[in-house]
């Protein structure tokens, strides 16, 4: 059994891992708020030339800050991924505690989506914080992922959320689900200049 005793460690690792990837999570939401909607505005003025109304070598280096975060997190999420699937290979064998037989555990299920992405609008904030139409979200700011079998946060909910992140100024971060991939993504809800606040259709899981 000596695949066991690797467990305590690479369960130790996968936390670590974790609490690294919120670490950047948490400071590319602050950065998406301070920014607003300068993540992604023109920083030419109509004649080109550079605008006067904005710090643009703060943005810059905001936006620059963004992009390596960005980075990071997508960096981490496979290395924790890689931690996880070692750590479910080491748990699938184990002992039942009473006659040292050995019974297979299989992997724990996939994330289960809150909701699925409708239409999206262009130039909305769904459209610049990276959603598509097809995503499959399964943790929506302050709301985390649920095991399958457990109730799920309904459509309210979800709004509430998005609406409390619009009203303080902040940014939303969700995880989403795009085909086989896991993906971290983070909005700015607000007023623009279509209807919502998100510029996209929510539904329900299918």
């Amino acid at each position: 059994m000596e695949l066991l005793s690797q467990e305590p460690q690479l369960r130790s690792r996968v936390l670590r891992l974790d609490e690294e990837r919120r670490v950047f999570e948490k400071e590319l939401e602050e950065i998406v708020s301070e920014l607003g909607a300068e993540s992604s505005s023109n920083l030419l003025d109509d004649e080109g030339f550079p605008r006067s109304d904005v710090d643009i070598v703060a943005i810059k280096t905001l936006r620059k800050r963004a992009l390596l975060l960005k980075n990071d997190i997508s960096a981490k999420s496979e290395e924790l991924g890689a931690a996880l699937e070692a750590l479910h290979a080491v748990a699938r064998v184990v002992t039942d505690g009473a006659d040292g037989s050995v019974c297979e555990l299989g992997a724990p299920p996939p994330p289960v989506p809150f909701c699925v992405v409708g239409p999206v609008e262009a130039e909305s904030p769904a459209s610049l914080g990276g959603l598509k139409e097809g995503d499959r979200i399964f943790a929506w700011g302050k709301l985390r992922p649920v095991e399958k079998g457990k109730p799920i946060p309904s459509l309210k909910d979800l709004g509430e959320v998005a609406r409390e992140c619009a009203t303080e100024g902040g940014a939303l971060s969700l995880r989403v689900l795009r085909e086989s991939a896991k993906l971290f993504l983070c909005l700015k809800p607000g007023v623009w200049k279509g209807k919502g606040i998100l510029g996209c259709t929510i539904l329900p899981p299918a």
